[in-house]
């Protein structure tokens, strides 16, 4: 079982427990409304424990991102736009 669990200074998303192959996700409803962040997430796998940034406020203005993170046993991944595949972002300690 992973406990996830996601916030900013302002706004906290919640914790869950998931099984792997399950998915945690969540979304702002305004993009006039979305809290700038940064978005930290805290993962424990048993004994093992990460937290990684996960969500920031780009600049960009009016507008959105979509973020996907997949994590297995060993660790963290996100998108590497460079190579068109997946990175580790952070292991489990």
């Amino acid at each position: 079982m992973l406990i996830v669990h996601c916030e900013a200074p302002d706004h906290d998303v919640g914790a869950g427990a998931m099984n792997f192959g399950e998915v945690y996700s969540w979304s702002f409803e305004d993009v006039h409304d979305v809290p700038r962040g940064p978005y930290w997430c805290d993962l424990a796998l048993e004994d093992k424990r990460l937290s990684f940034l996960a969500y920031f406020e780009r600049g960009y203005g009016v507008g959105y991102s979509v973020t996907g993170y997949q994590v297995n046993e060993t660790g963290v991944y996100g998108p590497d736009d460079e190579h068109n595949q997946w990175k580790q972002i952070d292991q489990f300690h």
